[in-house]
């Protein structure tokens, strides 16, 4: 149940789900949102605790500078990834549009396109997820690893 509010009430939900962690004593999160997702994130500058956040094809539609701002003078680290081919903000247009928030990174995807399709896309999304979050965890190449010479007792143990 629920409606549409344009990143504003389903700011509520990504209130819920960082207090889920704190209330759990589990380390401080990092928000990662794609499309329509990243506005909610950006409308919300307020939510904490949260470490940072990364931003998958950020449409810039719902948020405001005066959000982004806000994000500006919390500190926290943002990144955000723009997919040259995407649908709704190309990489010049980003950087135009936040132009007044240098902290910001943003990192151009080549050749990329909104939806994140195919294992290169969604490879570059999570390793740079889990650089912002956890670096410790990638490989001395700086990616997630790909095999593991570990004990497989099904499948299904994923």
């Amino acid at each position: 149940e629920g409606q549409f509010e344009a990143g504003e009430g389903e700011g509520q939900d990504l209130a819920a789900a960082v207090r889920y962690v704190a209330d759990r004593g589990l380390p401080v999160p990092w928000l990662v949102g794609w499309s329509f997702g990243t506005d909610v994130i950006l409308r919300h500058p307020e939510i904490s605790p949260v470490a940072g956040a990364v931003l998958l094809s950020p449409p810039l539609r719902f948020s405001t500078p005066e959000n982004w701002q806000q994000w500006r003078a919390s500190g926290r680290r943002v990144q955000a990834f723009i997919p040259e081919h995407d649908d709704y903000v190309k990489p010049e247009q980003a950087r135009q549009a936040l132009a007044d928030w240098p902290e910001i990174e943003l990192v151009d995807v080549p050749d990329g396109k909104h939806l994140w399709i195919g294992e290169k896309y969604v490879r570059l999304a999570l390793n740079a997820i889990v650089a912002a979050a956890n670096p410790a965890a990638l490989d001395s190449d700086g990616q997630l690893p790909t095999h593991t010479d570990g004990p497989m007792e099904r499948w299904s143990d994923l």
